[in-house]
């Protein structure tokens, strides 16, 4: 192909013509992270654990060491809750926020992205409905801002003791390149397709049976 367009250019000086070379188009779809947990895109891996590490969040916390060219940097931590800024919802005792944790880059623009179970969280007067905060990745790594609350209504009607968010797991799974969620309730699960924001209810995959963890 490169030949044929040499010679094409070579004719078209020669009968006094100008050419115009066409570059090939860009890719339209931004790549994938390199890492499933480079949050911030700067090539390097980083962690994310759940605990209560922030004085008096009872509800729960995560914990961010984001890496560097030497590991992870700990004098640092990034600490985020239901009380961060930006972040929906507010912390409560014994919500459980980050006790199970996934990430990978569902959007598809270069950044790891946080699922966060918040199992045991109440909605209204129904104890442990449960959800799942989703923290998508930046060049500034993760924040509230630009998080998301996926209810425990995108597996069916509102119910208490559903415990939705007590399994997640980022994967992709149709082999688009971005991440699909999976979500595990009691007795029930679903699959939540990965977007160029966040997951959609659209085609999602009910996983009936689901009494345990994914694997993986």
């Amino acid at each position: 192909m490169r030949r044929q367009t040499a010679a094409l250019a070579a004719t078209l000086l020669a009968a006094g013509l100008t050419p115009v070379l066409l570059a090939a188009p860009a890719s339209a779809s931004a790549a994938v992270a390199k890492h499933h947990d480079d949050f911030n895109g700067d090539g390097h891996r980083d962690l994310a654990y759940g605990g209560n590490d922030d004085v008096g969040r009872e509800g729960g916390t995560v914990t961010v060491l984001y890496g560097a060219s030497g590991g992870l940097d700990t004098t640092r931590p990034q600490l985020i809750h239901q009380d961060s800024a930006g972040v929906p919802g507010a912390g409560e005792e014994d919500d459980r926020f980050g006790e199970t944790l996934a990430s990978a880059d569902l959007d598809k623009d270069g950044y790891a992205d946080l699922a966060v179970g918040v199992p045991h969280e109440a909605v209204g007067d129904r104890a442990y409905q449960g959800g799942v905060h989703f923290f998508r990745g930046g060049s500034g790594g993760l924040s509230g801002s630009r998080s998301s609350w996926i209810a425990q209504t995108v597996l069916g009607p509102a119910e208490a003791d559903s415990f939705f968010g007590h399994s997640v797991r980022l994967r992709d799974l149709n082999a688009d390149g971005r991440a699909d969620l999976g979500v595990g309730a009691q007795w029930r699960g679903i699959l939540l397709h990965g977007t160029g924001t966040t997951p959609t209810s659209q085609d999602a995959v009910t996983l009936p049976e689901f009494s345990g963890g994914f694997l993986g």
